[in-house]
């Protein structure tokens, strides 16, 4: 089942790439969008799925695509396939999970995972850095993680292009609860005072 998740998620990967190509989202594209998301049901729940079916939902719930829906919904693929903040060298990574009003980071005795490649330095110094502030540091996501902490750039490893498994799991675990936070490398260098 994972395998076919993964291949699932790839292709809508591949199809909001190809709807933001030009920069912009016509009503076609978005019923297009909503068509794949009837024929792939039982992945719904699944992040990012989940996501773009309840937006969806919302823009075509009163039969009219605005203007302002557009933009959401583009400004949305964009987030989640780290278009628009690549350039020829790097890949950027999915910005669409992360933590919006952006959390007060405590680093003391709380537990951080790192993913992706980071503009700060090595994943290892990122987790230096860390505990020299006393924060705990996990390997992978877990219940106990506090926040998962995604540099700015993808990884050649994530599964998917945009992002891997830690964000998945992360994804998994806050429909359950509200932890783990989900930060950018960016805001979390912002609190190593």
């Amino acid at each position: 089942m994972k395998r076919l998740s993964d291949r699932v998620i790839d292709e809508l990967i591949g199809i909001c790439k190809g709807c933001i190509v030009d920069k912009s989202l016509t009503d076609e594209e978005i019923r297009f969008l909503e068509g794949w998301i009837a024929e792939n049901s039982e992945f719904k729940e699944l992040y990012p799925v989940n996501v773009f079916y309840q937006r969806i939902r919302e823009i075509l719930l009163d039969g009219i695509i605005d203007d302002g829906e557009r933009k959401q919904l583009l400004s949305l693929l964009m987030e989640f396939t780290g278009a628009g903040q690549d350039n020829k060298r790097v890949k950027a990574s999915s910005s669409l999970p992360l933590d919006h009003p952006l959390p007060k980071i405590v680093i003391p005795a709380n537990s951080f995972c790192f993913t992706g490649v980071f503009a700060f330095g090595t994943r290892e110094r990122c987790e230096t850095e860390t505990t020299l502030r006393q924060g705990l540091i996990s390997k992978n996501v877990t219940q106990g993680t506090d926040y998962l902490v995604v540099g700015t750039m993808s990884s050649a490893d994530w599964i998917h292009s945009s992002y891997g498994r830690k964000i998945e799991k992360a994804m998994e675990l806050k429909q359950k609860k509200k932890k783990p936070w989900i930060v950018s490398e960016e805001h979390w260098t912002q609190h190593l005072v």
